[in-house]
């Protein structure tokens, strides 16, 4: 399910909605905020497979500062994820 920001019905002033995308086989849920917030500090990474290996390995503390806790987002969840994400034109 993606949930995008709307505007409100009331004139200058807009409602973001939680951003739940993708969730694992095993049933958890990855917040679309953090699966970007990973591809992005991996920005210089030549694969998706670079990015889940750098989730994988990286520190449960730098993790934490993403919103990760407990399972980490998988290549197929990260890859899933960024292929349904339409940057905007």
């Amino acid at each position: 399910m993606v949930q995008v920001p709307t505007q409100s019905s009331q004139p200058g002033t807009s409602r973001a909605r939680i951003l739940i995308f993708s969730h694992a086989r095993s049933g958890v849920r990855h917040r679309l905020t953090t699966i970007l917030a990973v591809a992005l500090a991996c920005a210089g990474a030549r694969s998706l497979t670079a990015i889940a290996e750098w989730a994988h390995d990286a520190p449960t503390e730098a993790l934490g500062r993403f919103g990760i806790e407990g399972l980490r987002p998988s290549e197929s969840t990260i890859r899933r994820t960024l292929a349904r994400v339409d940057a905007p034109r």
